[in-house]
């Protein structure tokens, strides 16, 4: 029976974009199978796995007993990205002008909501809403969004404009 190798041999870890991990920085060949774990979280990716090359090739999920060698893993990530829609919200025959295009933002960025000011005949504009109903989360134009962290539609508020 061939005993095992008690060498250490080196883990690398790359492209860890500033996250921290808890794998080992290294391993004998004797020691039990290894479960690597994910760095911890990054704001504006997703974790896609360890890889034995910056592209392409294997997936490494874990480091089997008996292995050898030293070992170069590098973290795969997907950024992450949320949509930031708006909404004439104008059922009736007086239609929305100057509408905000959609907005495509990172997670976990800064953005700000349009300074665009939309326009329609006979209303005035109030603001932006979560819910076209008004009952949700009110913004006005130029206003801060941090940390979103999910899609984002937003509904034109009008107040009708009655003569006098």
């Amino acid at each position: 029976m061939e005993l095992l190798s008690n060498k250490a041999h080196q883990i690398y870890y790359h492209n860890l974009i500033r996250a921290r991990h808890f794998n080992p920085a290294f391993y004998l060949t004797s020691s039990p199978d290894i479960l690597l774990s994910e760095p911890e979280f990054q704001p504006g990716y997703h974790f896609l796995g360890w890889y034995d090359s910056p592209t392409g090739n294997a997936r490494i999920t874990q480091i089997p007993h008996g292995s050898t060698g030293d070992l170069t893993l590098y973290a795969r990530w997907e950024a992450v990205f949320y949509t930031l829609s708006y909404y004439a919200n104008d059922s009736t025959k007086a239609q929305a002008i100057n509408i905000p295009n959609t907005a495509r933002i990172r997670e976990g960025d800064t953005a700000l909501i349009s300074d665009c000011i939309p326009a329609r005949p006979g209303y005035r504009f109030l603001g932006w809403n979560t819910c076209p109903d008004g009952v949700g989360m009110a913004w006005q134009p130029g206003s801060c969004l941090r940390n979103l962290s999910a899609n984002l539609a937003l509904y034109c508020q009008w107040l009708i404009c009655t003569s006098e």
